[in-house]
């Protein structure tokens, strides 16, 4: 076998000029157009008060400046991303204004303010990457083309260069298995449901099949989506071949030679199609020709061959290496530029001395928590400092802002580093914790240490559009609790999301309850921003973040209400059962009720979304199941160890699932005491699991339009809960 290590002296003279010419080729691009439409549809009617221009790179790196000529601000930067970073730096640090999921506050003055002088920011770092497998599940998975082109507007103003895109990719498979004896709707049975997709090569076919539409639908989107990331810039980073293909396959191609992956969360094993055998250099080739002809050249390649369910050859070290030689060999082959993205998951010393270092990009993919490159550099090979933070689109307040600013500037100014060449931000789902990414993609620009308190007072004036003390006061009790958690496994859950029992409960696998800080202190903070709704009230952004604190600090009494419950029963009280009980259910009533004044929270969007993409009735049912089966049972069958994996603080989901389930369990308790037996855990978990699967296959309507006003909500809901936690010890 060819071994892609020694690489005689024209090829390697080759790859230098494609190198050379790739760079001068983006170098020459102008990316004014994109920049400017990107202005137009950020601050509609404000286009003319800005001039872009585009200059050099800053000594090989990327760079925006601010400045004026005098009537104009003048935005200039090497690219379309790094303008829009001008644009973005610019609105946040300017005007006090503020982009995010989490609501926009684009309060601008009449006459814009120039710069007194020129401003300069010059990136540390060569990529910075964008997305996980996941997040094209828990999060984008619903996506029409508007909701994709505004997240797209925000990598660009978020420095965002080096972005994963998963989308399309059906229809990839389709005409990469045509030759191999597959039809259209055998590879869409394959490729299962969407909500799934993204665990591709863990299980086949579940939560599907999709219709040609859909397929169809979302080539067409992905192709949208790579043309404006293009536009601006940015290299989209897209799936690799790695073996994974159709159990069929062993019928259709019996002369080969196939492989079993283990089985996973219930899945039985995949079937890898063994890359030493002569047809997986034939499937490859095939699959990179039909990716670049449906989605153009990527050059990036992202594949773990062995993470969830993992290959049956992942013990046999030397088999590893020249497997994943092979790999290597086939994508260099086809694209000379390729890069192939591994995560630190199961990234092994044994897999990358394998490849050549200039083959692989790696992703430090929790350097929050368990910083990989502290161990062994990643052997010298590119890699990129990753912030995880998410699992499952939890949407619970939490994270660590010391840590996410602290981490990539101690890795970019270790001696130690190996080959850093960037940051990356992965997580499994998005649209939460906007302080969280709105820091971390600032960290593309920053390289020295600076003070994270001043920073997120300057983040609390642009929620709430000024400077105001109060507000201050509230962010400066936030950094200090629920963003200055533990890193391990992400924002830790609230026991509302989680199956009620009589023991230490949690909602995500790998999860926990544990509150770090004190409930107390939460509801001061809640308190403060209340306090600033004369000055606030009708800022977008303000009203997110008071609807955010409140469903936190509910959030976090909830688990005192549930050790109120237990222990009630324990005592075999039955009158203080039932206040304990009254409480919790009351709570998630008013949760959900907050919740409901915001789209953002609302359970209906998400399931009319899904089903706006269906074909037909069929497929209407099949997406609706889909959409309300990964946020709760997350897997219909086999262990129940993943169930609301991906929960959330939603409306609707509040009031028709998580309340549902703590009545029927304080109800199983209560009959407990009345018949004088033991209450039955495992058949109340068996009863309880039995509904959620109903649920998900129900079709009961939910809202999908906000209700009610959230400042007004919240005051009265702050006025209630503070009257009840007096006197209340509060449970960590």
């Amino acid at each position: 076998m060819k071994n892609i290590t020694h690489f005689n002296l024209s090829v390697v003279i080759c790859l230098m000029f494609l190198c050379i010419f790739n760079f001068a080729v983006q170098a020459g691009v102008n990316h004014d157009k994109a920049s400017a439409e990107l202005i137009k549809r950020i601050l509609p009617g404000k286009e003319n008060n800005f001039i872009l221009e585009t200059i050099d790179k800053y000594e090989g790196s990327d760079v925006f400046e601010i400045d004026s000529d005098g009537s104009k601000v003048v935005l200039r930067g090497n690219n379309g991303v790094s303008i829009a970073s001008a644009l973005n730096w610019y609105l946040k640090y300017y005007c006090n204004c503020c982009i995010s999921w989490g609501g926009d506050n684009l309060v601008l003055p009449e006459t814009l303010p120039l710069p007194a002088s020129k401003f300069r920011k010059v990136s540390p770092h060569k990529y910075r990457y964008y997305l996980n497998d996941c997040t094209f599940a828990y999060s984008t998975v619903w996506w029409d083309w508007d909701r994709w082109e505004r997240e797209i507007d925000w990598m660009a103003m978020n420095g965002i260069n080096l972005p994963m895109v998963i989308t399309g990719w059906e229809a990839v498979w389709q005409e990469t298995l045509k030759p191999f004896g597959f039809t259209d709707e055998e590879v869409r049975k394959f490729c299962g449901g969407p909500a799934w997709s993204c665990w591709m090569g863990a299980h086949e076919g579940y939560g599907g099949p999709v219709s040609q539409k859909w397929v169809d639908e979302h080539l067409k989107l992905a192709q949208k989506i790579i043309a404006r990331q293009k536009a601006l810039g940015m290299t989209p980073a897209t799936r690799a071949f790695y073996g994974y293909v159709p159990a069929a396959m062993k019928d259709k191609q019996p002369q080969a030679k196939y492989l079993q992956a283990g089985g996973w969360a219930g899945f039985p094993g995949s079937t890898i199609l063994d890359p030493l055998d002569p047809l997986f250099e034939k499937v490859c080739k095939r699959y990179m020709q039909q990716q670049k002809r449906l989605l153009g050249e990527t050059h990036f390649y992202a594949a773990d061959p062995v993470h969830e369910g993992g290959a049956a050859y992942t013990r046999d070290k030397e088999y590893i290496k020249k497997a994943s030689r092979k790999i290597a060999e086939i994508m260099v082959e086809q694209d000379p530029l390729a890069q192939w993205i591994m995560t630190s998951w199961r990234m092994s010393e044994n897999v990358a001395k394998a490849l050549p270092a200039e083959r692989i990009l790696a992703l430090d993919l929790f350097a929050e928590h368990d910083p990989k490159w502290k161990k062994h550099q990643f052997w010298q090979r590119p890699w990129l400092w990753c912030l995880l933070h998410n699992f499952g689109g939890n949407t619970d307040m939490g994270g660590n802002l010391k840590a996410v600013a602290n981490g990539p500037l101690e890795a970019l100014n270790s001696s130690n580093n190996g080959n850093m060449t960037g940051i990356g931000i992965a997580p499994e789902g998005i649209e939460t914790n906007p302080v969280v990414y709105d820091l971390m993609a600032e960290m593309t620009w920053r390289d020295q240490a600076f003070d994270v308190e001043e920073w997120v007072k300057s983040y609390s004036h642009r929620r709430c559009g000024k400077a105001i003390p109060q507000a201050e006061a509230a962010w400066k009790i936030l950094l200090d609790t629920v963003y200055s958690q533990p890193t391990a496994e992400g924002p830790r859950n609230s026991v509302i999301c989680a199956r009620p029992g009589l023991g230490n409960i949690r909602a995500r696998t790998w999860g926990h309850t544990s509150i770090s800080y004190d409930p107390a202190e939460l509801f001061k903070a809640w308190q403060l921003l209340q306090s600033c709704s004369s000055q606030a009230q009708d800022i977008d952004t303000y009203q997110y973040d008071l609807v955010c604190v409140g469903l936190q600090s509910m959030a976090d009494l909830g688990k005192t209400y549930h050790r109120q419950i237990v222990s009630a029963y324990k005592a075999a009280d039955g009158k203080a059962l039932e206040k304990a009980g009254d409480n919790m259910l009351e709570l998630i009533s008013d949760m959900d009720a907050l919740a409901g004044t915001r789209r953002e929270f609302l359970l209906g969007d998400w399931i009319r979304s899904a089903k706006d993409m269906a074909a037909d009735q069929r497929e209407r049912k099949l997406l609706e199941w889909n959409a309300r089966n990964q946020i709760t049972l997350w897997i219909s069958h086999g262990p129940d160890s993943l169930n609301d994996y991906g929960n959330k603080h939603w409306s609707g989901l509040f009031k028709g699932f998580y309340l549902v389930r703590w009545q029927r369990f304080i109800d199983e308790l209560d009959k407990s005491l009345k018949d004088n037996k033991p209450f039955d855990g495992n058949g109340f978990r068996k009863k309880i699991a039995k509904w959620e699967e109903q649920w998900t296959k129900s079709t009961d309507p939910y809202p999908t339009v906000p209700t009610g006003k959230s400042v007004s909500l919240s005051k009265q809901l702050l006025g209630k809960y503070l009257e009840k936690i007096e006197g209340v010890k509060f449970i960590k």
